[in-house]
């Protein structure tokens, strides 16, 4: 039987696809190609990196907790069913761990001296306050200014409030993501993010205020 050419493609293309699609990946990890996770942590690294920078604002503490939730995911990978994204199911797992990092280092009062960084610098700006071109020289340097005052403004909530912010407004997940990472139905998803905005909106004024004084 022959087979033209854009079978041929169209058969490629599935087998690429296969070999980066989440659930194959996992299908050949638990078969024993335990390797291949490495394909996971790669595709899921910088994202799951700048949530840890972002909740705890330092960066070796940071590389740390990303560490040790790649460690927990592959541990804890036969329990993923595929009931919802493996990225929902990992940042689920990242939550609970960033929960348990807090505790640790709020016990050794890692918190009370701690000059957090921000070396995540392309923070979106949450309230879309700024806008223009980045060409403008002005504008792009107002806008970094700003969005350094939303990472400490961010640094300032509770965690809860910092958390559900970073992954809306700045990881991105739409609301039924949010309820599912966080097992919260969507109502409470929604008033809680609302609360977490109204927050930090007020920490930055208050800052911007200072900064005018």
């Amino acid at each position: 039987m022959k087979v033209d050419d854009r079978e041929i493609n169209r058969r490629e293309q599935n087998r690429e696809k296969d070999e980066f699609d989440d659930s194959k990946i996992i299908e050949r990890i638990l078969g024993g190609e335990v390797n291949e996770f490495a394909i996971l942590v790669k595709k899921y690294q910088k994202g799951i990196y700048n949530y840890a920078l972002r909740m705890l604002g330092h960066e070796e503490e940071a590389r740390d907790l990303a560490q040790d939730i790649f460690v927990a995911a592959y541990k804890g990978l036969r329990g993923f069913r595929g009931e919802s994204k493996f990225s929902t199911w990992l940042f689920r797992i990242a939550i609970n761990q960033t929960k348990n990092r807090i505790k640790y280092l709020r016990r050794r009062h890692f918190f009370d001296d701690e000059q957090y960084t921000s070396e995540a610098k392309e923070v979106p700006d949450a309230f879309a306050t700024l806008s223009g071109s980045e060409d403008n020289p002005e504008e792009a340097f107002l806008k970094k200014d700003f969005s350094s005052l939303i990472m400490k403004g961010l640094m300032e909530l509770p965690p809860d409030a910092r958390q559900i912010i970073i992954l809306r407004d700045i990881e991105d997940f739409s609301y039924e993501e949010l309820s599912q990472i966080m097992e919260l139905n969507l109502g409470t998803v929604k008033s809680r993010l609302h609360r977490a905005r109204h927050a930090l909106r007020k920490v930055v004024e208050a800052k911007m205020a200072q900064g005018k004084k």
